[in-house]
């Protein structure tokens, strides 16, 4: 029961997390909180897996297998978006299109690097929250005092 309720909120979670992703350019919202949002979902589907195998059915479905790369991808968008103005003489974190400029629309969502920017965020703290998950839970198997009870 609780796994299937965790599963569930784990696909919410999804859908929420772009919600609170766009929303940020629109209204009050952002990338940090997206990354949470869909990171801790995550999190608790995998953690709520009644054994190993369905712990690693969800860890990979949920992107665990995937975190380190997400962190990397992440990473990297930010850092270009960041800094790729600099290569054209701007300062960093300038956003294109300019303040002035006529800006790309897709319904109420304004298309700029911020938006971009953003997603490289979402995208790494969604990694670096799955990846402490994941490490805390493997810490946990190596110390578990009623493993050693058992002689396992």
């Amino acid at each position: 029961m609780i796994s299937s309720l965790a599963r569930l909120v784990f696909y919410a979670t999804v859908p929420c997390g772009a919600a609170l992703l766009v929303r940020g350019y629109v209204d009050t919202g952002d990338g940090f909180t997206a990354g949470i949002v869909v990171g801790v979902g995550a999190v608790a589907a995998s953690v709520s897996a009644r054994d190993d195998r369905g712990r690693r059915t969800w860890g990979r479905l949920a992107g665990a297998s995937l975190a380190r790369s997400a962190m990397i991808i992440g990473l990297a968008i930010v850092v270009i978006t960041a800094l790729a103005p600099s290569l054209f003489g701007l300062p960093p974190v300038s956003h294109f299109p300019a303040p002035d400029a006529h800006v790309t629309k897709l319904g109420s969502l304004e298309l700029h690097t911020a938006v971009l920017f953003d997603f490289g965020i979402a995208v790494l703290v969604f990694g670096a929250v799955v990846e402490a998950f994941e490490h805390l839970r493997l810490a946990g198997h190596e110390h578990d005092p009623e493993d050693e009870e058992r002689g396992a």
